[in-house]
């Protein structure tokens, strides 16, 4: 499934009617996402989590509202930070990041349930906001990102390990999905690997377009390829780089204004 948000609707169509679909796709739903922060589809693509800085809410893949999950419904205590990222854990739980504090949130599928915070991660060590979460594919394993600092949570152990040797301010943070010990990073210009389980040091650091075409903004793998990964750059560029080459990147597709 493909979710295209703009600051006034969602969007949701099958990615196979992009190869012959037609010229614009009418929106799903209104939305106001103004201060839009995250998004991400449940493990079975039945339901769309939208994050704002104060709000989290559920769609079903038609792009129908089915619920408001945050703040909590009855108007108890809840953090007071706005909220920075969003992950799925299944479709019982999602993870918020709030400030520099990582919470697990309990949830169900019936629109009238609540939504209670069931446990609250070890405090991330640096004090900036956590504004990257992302989940291993077999879930467990969870990344919280702040600028200056990343730790490897184990949920299935409870043990946490931070990563050395940044070579700067993060700013995109993700795992491969084909492989849970692999950690793809944007830093300035530069596609940052790291293995987790080796924590002192990046694996692997390409230079993607030697600056020319921005910072990393975000980075996608290919669900065909183990190796093929998108880096999109601010600069309106979309490098195509194969891991296996040395991390030279293969060709930078400039995108339409």
């Amino acid at each position: 499934m493909l979710a295209i948000l703009t600051t006034g609707h969602i969007t949701i169509t099958e990615h196979s009617a992009l190869r012959r679909g037609p010229p614009t796709v009418p929106p799903s739903s209104p939305a106001p996402l103004s201060s839009y922060v995250s998004s991400v589809w449940s493990p079975d693509n039945g339901s769309l989590y939208v994050a704002t800085k104060d709000s989290v809410t559920r769609y079903d893949a038609s792009g129908t509202f089915i619920k408001s999950l945050w703040p909590l419904p009855d108007g108890g205590h809840f953090p007071l930070d706005d909220i920075g990222s969003l992950a799925v854990k299944d479709k019982g739980t999602l993870i918020l990041s709030m400030g520099s504090a990582v919470h697990m949130i309990e949830h169900s599928s019936s629109a009238s349930s609540q939504t209670k915070i069931v446990q609250t991660l070890p405090t991330h060590p640096e004090p900036d906001p956590v504004h990257a979460l992302s989940l291993s594919h077999d879930s467990t394993l969870l990344i919280a990102a702040s600028a200056s600092a990343i730790v490897v949570h184990n949920l299935a152990l409870s043990t946490q390990t931070t990563l050395r040797g940044l070579p700067g301010p993060v700013a995109v943070c993700t795992f491969h999905v084909h492989s849970r010990v692999r950690l793809l990073l944007g830093i300035s210009h530069k596609l940052v690997i790291y293995d987790i389980t080796r924590a002192s040091g990046p694996s692997r650091i390409a230079s993607i377009g030697d600056g020319t075409a921005g910072d990393v903004v975000a980075v996608a793998c290919s669900p065909y390829s183990k190796t093929l990964l998108a880096v999109a750059c601010s600069g309106g560029y979309v490098a195509l780089v194969d891991l296996d080459k040395e991390l030279r990147y293969i060709s930078a597709l400039p995108l339409l204004p």
